[in-house]
């Protein structure tokens, strides 16, 4: 099957292509703190169950994987867009590979956050959960 990458919007926002304030990494949880270029406003997601597996690289490092989103979507698909969930993802089936396929009976998501200078893939089983504040 073919990679599908589609739109998400946790949060029904508009708040244009987000940046990378803070990711924090610890037992059990992972908390990812946006923030809007535009807008006075950030967005903390927190995955509060185990992320099975995250890989956060600079945009320029990720030159492959958006060329590949502008053929097959075209360049409007992700410019103003900064949350997706990706289904029969190329990352999800490396880890099941990767853990000879323990993880089979979980619905393992992938959330890509695709930002202004970072893309950070999440593969986890449970969704964030996604809270606005105002930024400083």
């Amino acid at each position: 099957m073919r990679e599908v990458w589609k739109k998400w919007n946790p949060i029904n926002d508009d708040f244009g292509k987000m940046y990378l304030e803070e990711l924090i990494k610890t037992k059990g949880a992972m908390k990812i703190l946006l923030k809007s270029e535009e807008q006075n406003i950030a967005l903390k997601f927190l995955f509060d169950g185990e992320v099975l597996s995250f890989c956060c690289s600079d945009e320029g490092r990720r030159l492959k994987t958006i060329n590949e989103l502008d053929k097959k979507y075209g360049t409007d698909f992700y410019k103003n867009q900064s949350y997706f969930i990706v289904e029969n993802s190329r990352y999800a089936n490396k880890f099941n590979k990767e853990t000879y396929n323990i993880y089979n009976n979980f619905k393992i998501l992938h959330y890509v956050f695709l930002l202004s200078d970072d893309v950070i893939d999440i593969l986890s089983a449970f969704p964030p959960r996604v809270s606005i504040i105002k930024a400083n």
